[in-house]
């Protein structure tokens, strides 16, 4: 829902703030002055604090490709998606996410024709490929 209200870009932005905000929240003290923020590819965070900026956070254009830390966050995060896609096959098996894990195979697309998109499909998406 936040991808369809905000777009795609914005969203992966504000899930990156959240994410530092709440790495920041629960962390000790003094982790400004041991870690670094390093985020890949048109990732940009929307954090004025005085210790977010201390945090020097970087936007690297092809991060996972130079470093680890981010070549293994892109990894996590497909991991984690793919389950997810997978624990809502079973609420929705018709689509098949099981096996394509939501992106736009051509048995998807079928299935999103002929069933008409879900309650988590992502609508903006769907619309360059299918009228809803």
């Amino acid at each position: 829902k936040v991808i369809d209200r905000i777009n795609i870009t914005k969203a992966a932005n504000l899930a990156a703030t959240r994410a530092l905000k709440r790495l920041l929240a629960n962390s000790q003290k003094g982790l400004a002055n041991r870690a670094a923020v390093l985020l890949d590819g048109g990732l940009y965070l929307n954090i004025k604090s005085l210790l977010a900026n201390t945090l020097n956070p970087r936007t690297v254009i092809k991060g996972d490709e130079k470093y680890n830390c981010i070549k293994l966050a892109s990894i996590v995060a497909k991991v984690k998606r793919d389950r997810l896609m997978i624990r809502n096959h079973g609420k929705y098996p018709e689509y098949g996410f099981a096996e394509h894990k939501g992106y736009g195979t051509k048995k998807h697309l079928a299935a999103i024709k002929r069933y008409g998109p879900s309650r988590i499909h992502r609508l903006t998406f769907i619309k360059k490929f299918i009228k809803v």
